[in-house]
């Protein structure tokens, strides 16, 4: 990788766009522009404005010359201002232009701009609409800018914005001017601020995120490089030289500062000039910054504290102030702390990781393969022989439909300029991702290396084997500027807001599509890897935003923003290596007030950066923790914010579940996780809590080992009995009934989805012979059943889809039976005796599941053991009836048992236990011999081999019952 300064000016796109729904900033479109001494401030404007009301969104491309400023341009929301060319297009502010001259009042920046990103088309100042948290999609990018003399109160951009809001590839002469870009938003990349009393001044980022500020250079700024107050700054690889300071944070304001892979020379005055030392909300970490003739790193402003490290040269290796914990066990502390060492070299700058795009000249136009991308065409033939070329692909603006996987071969790239006017996408019920069935991409990547820049995926609402992307992409691999389309930010042409609620805010818009029933919008797996930036995932229709498994491969994420998800916002499970800057999670009233932000399950060697977890002020309850960990370790996270306005909020920033250890600071500098090892299994005594935090545990089964599963909303887990370690085991967004290990140790899982409405069956539907005598069949008309297998200990590479159909065994080893049925027609014996022509077999071969109507409401499933005893439970009148199994699985001899039950009743030993409030022991001929009482209601029972213990789910916890 070069370093940055080794991209400082050079033009990132050589030449013209070939892009039909563009506006293109030409004399052929634009005659004025034929005079090149043009003030073009009205015509820029002019073609902005046409722009916008012409297509609500997308991209003006601005070929090089020199372009002569007067006045202020304004960019409203979704418009972006992409310069091309040898040289970078240069826009330079005349000398003494009106209006510049006096300090702007009540400005954040004193500044009046040459370039202001706004919300709406501002007629006149008066009708500004500044950027704001809904401002999404707006950017410039290749661009130089000069401010010349007489406007010492010129800015060149004020730049408020949100989501998929940058500026990049650019350069600032600030000159006498005021500053080179006020307000900043989202992440910023390769600018060069030369000049000005600041290149930056900032407040609070829109919408309160972290900034990340990447590859940047600052250079004689007489005040400061950066002036800021709660800017949340990333400063990554960052020059900067000849200033007083590189930071200063305004008096009264805290500052949360990351700075990594940097370099500062000749700053006379404290490089970090801050206050407010003592309180937790200031958290300031410097990684592996060097120094010269820099002689004091810091000033901490109300102790007059000063951080000298020694030597001319010198080498920060860490610096901290703010409260610290080295582990959950610790007591928080303030801590201010430097490692620093004298050097004799200055190194050279810090190699960047983000990849450039290849030679424009390389490009080659996806409608060169047939793609139309009006949205109505299916492109997917087009699609897949572009994604299998090797090559760089541009995607003109348009919207390209798919009807199956589009798989990257090694080499491709995929590379678009605005991700809400370029999109790949899928119309609802697509066959290919409907139904019951595995994990199934509209986009996947190689496993060598891949490149996708500047696009949507859109996998609609009603697409329930959905994957947005499938990334398995190598670790020199980049993903930049893509938008996971569904829920907030989506745009249609002549709609600003398109809706995402229906009209009481309890639903979708669209009452046909159902929140969390895809999977996740981008799944990195199978050892992918690489550098992720400026992503945006906020589909209420998948399970998760980001969903990271069994990946060892390095990888960075800058600028991640994960929001509104009804489960989970980002999930990581058995991940190591990956630094993650700037990642914010968002959780909304309507779809996620039981969402949870961060998940980490056997875990290590992880960086959290500048990590935001926030609820907004209208979800009324609180969350138990921000950040879940399942036996992670080495995992460091530094400027935690956990937040939100209402009283209800997340009330642990972490939970480690092996220990049970909570962290209660909202706000730390630094929090450690070193990991605890092996955890120590319960000492099992009459009744044993093993677990708990749950909030319906049910479906229990356990393989050869005897590791006991059970499910809890959409989650599987699995708990170990030797080693008293409890961790998810699967999650998709189906949510699982019930549960039994085949004699290969093989999960079979029950599970139902939502079923969108052309695929919901009337109430009048012919109802299967057992199901007559129950008044439930009617729920399940917007719900179906669906089986498959898994092995857990790699499910989702694992996953089979098991079909109903005849035996294909006469002999099978066990038949799965539902453990309890609800007949409130009082013919529960004729349906529990009822025989089946259909049912799933097990991947072992021996091991069947009856395809009973009943397993859309069962919670707990019971083996039919040929030669041995069955026993269900009648919910409906409160019994336990036994019958003896046949050698083919079916039941016969049918008798009364005991008269308790609700879900579950099990052979332990010579007891058979019944759960029914309390736990029941009968002997075999039906007595009574004992009742247990439980702290809660028991669920379901499984009784170990030995038939010593019972493990027992009860509605919110894990216990063990010893016999």
């Amino acid at each position: 990788m070069q370093s940055h300064l080794e991209r400082r000016g050079v033009s990132q796109y050589s030449q013209a766009f070939c892009d039909p729904q563009a506006y293109h900033f030409t004399a052929d479109f634009y005659p004025a522009l034929r005079d090149p001494e043009l003030d073009v401030s009205d015509t820029l404007q002019e073609a902005i404005f046409e722009l916008k009301r012409e297509r609500g969104f997308g991209v003006l491309y601005i070929p090089e010359r020199i372009y002569y400023m007067t006045k202020t341009v304004y960019i409203p929301k979704a418009i972006r201002l992409i310069g091309y060319g040898e040289n970078r297009p240069r826009f330079v502010l005349r000398p003494h232009s009106p209006g510049f001259q006096s300090p702007a009042p009540e400005d954040l920046g004193d500044a009046y701009y040459m370039f202001w990103f706004t919300n709406n088309m501002p007629a006149g100042p008066q009708e500004i609409a500044d950027a704001n948290p809904g401002t999404f999609y707006s950017a410039v990018s290749n661009l130089d800018f000069e401010i010349r003399e007489g406007n010492p109160c010129a800015a060149v951009i004020r730049a408020h914005f949100a989501q998929h809001c940058f500026v990049s590839h650019c350069d600032f002469e600030i000159g006498e001017g005021k500053a080179g870009i006020v307000a900043v938003g989202n992440e910023m990349e390769n600018l060069s601020f030369t000049g000005g009393d600041y290149g930056i001044i900032t407040g609070k980022p829109s919408p309160g995120w972290p900034f990340l500020l990447a590859d940047s250079t600052f250079r004689g700024q007489r005040r400061a490089a950066i002036s800021s107050r709660e800017g949340g700054l990333v400063l990554i690889r960052t020059e900067v030289s000849s200033c007083p300071t590189v930071l200063e944070v305004k008096d009264g304001y805290f500052e949360k500062l990351y700075l990594e892979d940097s370099r500062f020379d000749a700053i006379s005055g404290p490089a970090l000039l801050f206050g407010r030392e003592k309180n937790a909300m200031t958290q300031v970490n410097l990684r592996n910054v060097v120094c010269r003739d820099t002689p004091v790193l810091a000033k901490l402003k109300e102790s007059g504290r000063e951080i000298c490290p020694e030597g001319k040269v010198y080498r920060v290796h860490r610096f901290l102030n703010g409260l610290c914990m080295d582990s959950p066990e610790e007591e928080p502390k303030l801590r201010t702390a430097l490692e620093s060492e004298e050097i004799d070299f200055w190194p050279d700058a810090a190699a960047s990781d983000l990849p450039g795009l290849p030679a424009q000249k390389e490009w080659i136009s996806v409608k060169s393969f047939g793609a139309v991308g009006d949205g109505k065409t299916d492109d997917t033939d087009a699609l897949c022989q572009a994604a299998q070329s090797g090559k760089a692909v541009f995607f003109p603006q348009g919207f390209y439909r798919a009807a199956d996987t589009v798989k990257m071969a090694e080499g491709t790239s995929f590379i678009g300029m605005n991700p809400v006017s370029t999109q790949l996408v899928l119309w609802d019920d697509t066959p290919a991702f409907s139904g019951f069935g595995t994990p199934k991409p509209l986009l996947e990547t190689s496993s060598g290396f891949n490149l996708v820049n500047g696009i949507g995926l859109d996998t609609a609402g009603r697409n329930p084997r959905a994957v947005g992307c499938k990334w398995i992409a190598g670790r020199n691999s980049y993903m930049n500027d893509v938008k996971f389309v569904g829920g907030h930010g989506k745009m249609t042409r002549g709609v600003e807001f398109a809706p995402v609620y229906n009209e009481s805010r309890t639903g979708d818009v669209d009452p046909d599509r159902l929140w969390s029933t895809q999977y996740w919008s981008l799944w990195i797996a199978e050892n992918g890897g690489g550098v992720f930036k400026d992503i945006w995932s906020a589909s209420s229709y998948a399970e998760a935003g980001i969903y990271l498994s069994d990946t060892a491969v390095p990888g960075r994420m800058y600028a991640v923003s994960v929001e509104h998800h009804v489960q989970s916002e980002v999930r990581l499970k058995k991940v190591s290596n990956w630094r993650f800057y700037a990642l914010q999670t968002e959780e909304e009233v309507a779809e996620s007030p039981e969402c949870q932000p961060l998940e980490l399950i056997d875990c290590e060697n992880l960086l959290f950066v500048n990590l935001y977890t926030f609820r907004v002020v209208w979800v009324a309850n609180p969350y138990p923790q921000a950040v879940l960990s399942w036996g992670s370790r080495n995992v460091e996270l530094l400027n935690v914010h956990n937040y939100t306005q209402t009283p209800y909020t997340i009330d642990n920033t972490l939970l480690e579940r092996d220990s049970g250890k909570a962290v209660l600071p909202w706000e730390l500098a630094r929090l450690m996780l070193p990991g605890t090892g092996t955890v120590k299994p319960a000492c099992i005594q009459e009744v044993t809590k093993l677990a708990d935090g749950f909030r319906f545990a049910g479906a229990l089964c356990a393989n050869k080992k005897g590791t006991v599963y059970f499910c809890d909303d959409l989650e599987i887990y699995s708990y170990e009995g030797e080693t008293g370690k409890l961790r998810p085991a699967a999650k998709f967004p189906l949510k699982p009934l019930s549960l039994f290990c085949d004699s290969e140790d093989r999960l079979v899982v029950v599970a139902y989805r939502k079923l969108p409405k052309p695929e919901q069956h009337p109430y009048g539907e012919p109802v299967p012979e057992e199901a007559r005598g129950s008044s439930y069949h009617w729920y399940m008309r917007d719900q179906a059943v669906g089986v498959y297998a898994i092995d857990p200990d790699a499910p989702e590479a694992s996953m089979v889809v098991l079909k109903a159909g005849p035996a294909k065994t006469e002999n099978p080893a066990a038949v799965y039976y539902p453990a309890h049925r609800w007949h409130d027609a009082h013919d529960f014996k004729e349906a529990v005796m009822y025989r089946y022509s259909s049912f799933y077999t097990a991947p072992d071969g021996k091991t069947l599941l009856a395809d009973s109507f009943d397993l859309g409401r069962a919670v707990s499933l019971q083996a039919a053991v040929p030669g041995e005893f069955f026993y269900a439970v009648d919910e409906y009148d409160k019994r336990v009836l036994r019958m003896h199994v046949e050698k083919d699985g079916t039941l016969s001899r049918q008798e009364d048992f005991a008269e308790h039950g609700e879900f579950s009743a099990v052979r332990a030993g010579n007891s058979i236990c019944v759960a029914d409030g309390h736990l029941y022991v009968f002997n075999e001929e039906g007595e009574e011999l004992r009742k247990l009482s439980l702290p809660e209601r028991p669920t379901c029972l499984l009784a170990s081999a030995g038939g010593t213990y019972l493990a027992v789910t009860a509605r919110g916890s894990l216990y063990a019952v010893k016999l």
